[in-house]
């Protein structure tokens, strides 16, 4: 009897040990099983038009005409103006870093960009903006490019007789920042004094 009870032991035994192992063979061949996965990918876009948009939006100022991206919209709370800003015009668009379009005016005491203090501070500051010149038409810009942000950084300077004009777009993409270079040049390429 001693004899049975001993082999229905070791049997019982046995079956658990024989299954435990099966659990610990199923679950390691189920953590060992490719992964499927998909790769998402998202592609630049290959015209300015999908930047742009079907139609730039054109915006008469007191002091300039210009044109934006119509993919940017106004932003709901700009900053308020105070002296010496005549005026301020700001949009937006969402992105992976929010691209905002600042169009101040400014008005200076003398017809020199050395008295923007915003010029100034870019000017001063070599190691993190990098000082280039672009003309249009009869347009000649003084910009100035970001270094050390992330993505894309540019302030445009333009004198109008002691009135000066910073045009400055900052934002990132996944695609690139080959979108902000469009929708900025597109602002100097459009602007006209009033």
């Amino acid at each position: 009897m001693e004899f049975l009870r001993s082999r229905k032991s070791a049997v019982v035994t046995l079956s658990l040990l024989l299954m435990i192992g099966l659990v610990i063979f199923l679950v390691v061949n189920i953590l060992n099983k490719p992964v499927n996965a998909r790769i998402i990918t998202t592609a630049a876009p290959t015209n300015p038009q999908a930047v742009l948009g079907p139609q730039p939006v054109s915006i008469t100022t007191a002091y300039a005409t210009f044109s934006y991206p119509n993919s940017m919209h106004p932003m709901a709370d700009p900053p308020s103006v105070t002296a010496p800003t005549l005026a301020s015009y700001n949009y937006i668009k969402a992105d992976i870093l929010t691209w905002h379009l600042a169009i101040n005016f400014t008005h200076l005491v003398a017809p020199n960009l050395s008295d923007d203090s915003s010029y100034l501070i870019r000017k001063d500051n070599p190691s993190e903006f990098t000082p280039s010149t672009i003309t249009y038409g009869n347009n000649t810009f003084t910009v100035m490019t970001d270094n050390a942000g992330d993505g894309f950084g540019e302030a445009a300077f333009i004198l109008h007789g002691d009135t000066d004009a910073i045009i400055s777009l900052t934002g990132n993409d996944a695609a690139g920042t080959s979108g902000l270079d469009t929708a900025f040049q597109l602002v100097l390429k459009s602007w006209q004094w009033n």
